[in-house]
């Protein structure tokens, strides 16, 4: 039996994902820097279901995920 996906933030990138126990690396950019809740202690459970266009922000704290995430460009 496969075990749940857990929203994870990718703190190189800033892109949320679904990952799975065992999972190290962002589908995005290869980066291990992967961060299962929010600097404070929030976890991400709130976000996968949330359109990609538009504001998003932590619920406990404020912070703006969206606007650091625009701040990351490709190379």
């Amino acid at each position: 039996m496969t075990a749940p996906a857990e929203a994870r933030r990718c703190t190189t990138c800033g892109r949320f994902r679904a990952y799975r126990d065992g999972d190290q690396h962002c589908i995005v950019c290869g980066s291990a820097s992967l961060q299962a809740a929010c600097d404070c202690g929030r976890p991400y459970d709130y976000v996968l279901g949330e359109p990609p266009q538009g504001a998003l922000h932590c619920p406990r704290c404020g912070r703006d995920f969206r606007a650091a995430e625009a701040d990351w460009t490709f190379r």
